[in-house]
């Protein structure tokens, strides 16, 4: 067994530094489950899914996949038998250790006496989600559109949605190329022969992270750069050009998964900002009320205090003066001071964003002067951060939440399971319970009102500030996850 412990959002992580199956390509080439089981009927086919997937064979067919293994079979008992003094063919792969382990599985499988169906396994097989944050993203707003790109969807090959995104960004590209007008046509002439895949891949995978626009321009600019493109005002403008072209597209293709991020976003500044409020409303500018005045009594994060002119007025001297004052201040409905953003989760946890801003303290020694950081509750929220890590927080605490549930379920019907945020591993044998399972536990996880608990639970921790509606949802129809083949694969 591995202990685990969980961060603020409910993600688990093996606490083992170095042997465990969240490090690298040799950890996991060294690790199996304890218990042996037998291939079954299916098994070995899934170990040939398995390693076309560790090949980067992942954007094909299962059925291809499988057949692309065999047409590889000299090659895989090839690597077998002979690793070293072959022709080595599992060094040429992504991972290659792993390749290695599989290709020993699948070797000795066919070589069972009673048939590959009796062989008894220990090595996990992977199934991953297809760019798991903006799955997640695309059931909350029940995104039709982005949902089908990110395989939410039935379809008889997996949808890449990297290349759903490279080609609303060629389309665009060669549309203003072909235009001839001024310096936008000119850019885009010298952007088209670069438009590819690899070069909106980091971009469309961070903006799960909300990847900001001068984020996503580095990002491209590196690619360029990766192409011999020299340094200068040039290559800067294409990149620029390439970023607005690359966010369009994918505020396109993912319309209403875009609107759930900026409500999360929206609701995060909210709540992290200081307010004063008057009769007419809340006066936007937090910036009117005096930061100072606030810190002098939010000691403990979660205690408002009266109106700025009272907190004037007072003076405290020590702990005993501010526990007692704070047993007889009472909630003022004029002020609120920014509250870190604190959410439960669908496992019932409470999660509490932890960006505050950091004192320091200097402590001089005979022989030098140490700066020591200080972390505390008492210092004020960091409003900004709290705003841009809230939405990927969010969908972290939810597939956090969906691996959990399945594992759970996993385990409640004896099969060995293992996870890494969106991979989930089992035997071979265990694939197709498996994925049933994986699969219902994200429709119950999106089954339930998510951003309706959420905006219930924002109101009535601050009654006092008014949060946006939730956003209108798409016509995806969740259903469709438990009959998408390629959702998890």
């Amino acid at each position: 067994y591995y202990p685990h412990s969980m961060d603020f959002r409910g993600r688990a992580y093996p606490m083992h530094p170095h042997l465990q199956h969240m490090g690298g390509d040799v950890a996991r080439g060294m690790l199996s489950f304890k218990r042996a089981k037998p291939l079954g009927e299916r098994g070995l086919r899934w170990l040939k899914i398995h390693l076309a997937n560790l090949c980067g064979e992942n954007k094909i067919s299962l059925d291809e996949r499988e057949e692309w293994v065999q047409r590889h079979a000299d090659d895989v008992w090839d690597s077998a038998e002979r690793p070293i003094d072959g022709r080595r063919w599992w060094m040429q792969q992504e991972e290659p250790f792993q390749v290695l382990a599989t290709c020993i599985e699948i070797r000795n499988a066919e070589m069972h006496p009673n048939g590959p169906e009796q062989y008894l396994c220990r090595l996990p097989v992977h199934q991953d989600g297809s760019c798991n944050g903006l799955q997640h993203y695309a059931a909350m707003g029940r995104d039709a559109l982005g949902g089908a790109a990110v395989n939410l969807t039935s379809a008889e090959h997996p949808n890449d949605v990297y290349s759903k995104v490279m080609d609303r960004v060629k389309a665009k590209v060669e549309k203003t190329a072909t235009s001839g007008e001024g310096r936008m046509s000119e850019l885009a002439s010298k952007l088209l022969p670069e438009v590819n895949r690899k070069l909106v891949k980091q971009t469309v995978m961070t903006s799960v992270y909300g990847v900001t626009w001068i984020g996503a321009r580095d990002q491209i600019e590196s690619r360029l750069r990766e192409r011999g493109w020299p340094a200068g005002l040039e290559r800067r403008e294409v990149a620029r050009y390439a970023t607005d072209m690359t966010m369009s597209g994918l505020a396109e293709l993912f319309q209403d998964a875009r609107n759930v991020m900026a409500w999360l976003g929206t609701c995060a500044s909210i709540t992290s900002k200081n307010w004063k409020f008057e009769k007419g409303g809340i006066e936007i500018d937090p910036e009117e009320v005096d930061e100072k005045e606030f810190r002098k009594r939010s000691f403990n994060p979660m205690v408002r205090t009266r109106d700025v002119e009272m907190c004037k007025q007072r003076e405290l001297h020590s702990n005993a003066d501010r526990e007692k004052e704070e047993i007889e201040w009472v909630d003022d409905p004029n002020l609120h001071i920014g509250q870190p953003m604190r959410w439960t989760t669908p496992m019932g946890m409470v999660c509490v964003q932890p960006y505050r801003k950091v004192d320091n303290k200097k402590i001089n020694t005979v022989l030098q002067t140490i700066s020591v950081d200080i972390h505390s509750e008492a210092l004020p929220v960091v409003s900004a951060k709290q705003r841009s890590a809230f939405a990927p927080n969010y969908v972290h605490s939810i597939d956090s939440a969906h691996m959990m549930k399945t594992a759970e379920e996993c385990i409640g019907r004896g099969m060995d399971f293992a996870g890494v945020h969106d991979s989930f591993w089992t035997h071979p044998c265990s694939v197709d319970e498996m994925n049933v399972v994986l699969r219902d536990k994200f429709v119950e996880v999106h089954k339930e009102p998510l951003l309706e608990k959420l905006k219930a639970e924002l109101e009535e921790r601050h009654p006092h500030l008014a949060f946006p509606p939730v956003p209108k949802f798409g016509d995806l129809d969740l259903e469709e996850v438990r009959n998408s083949m390629y959702f998890f694969s």
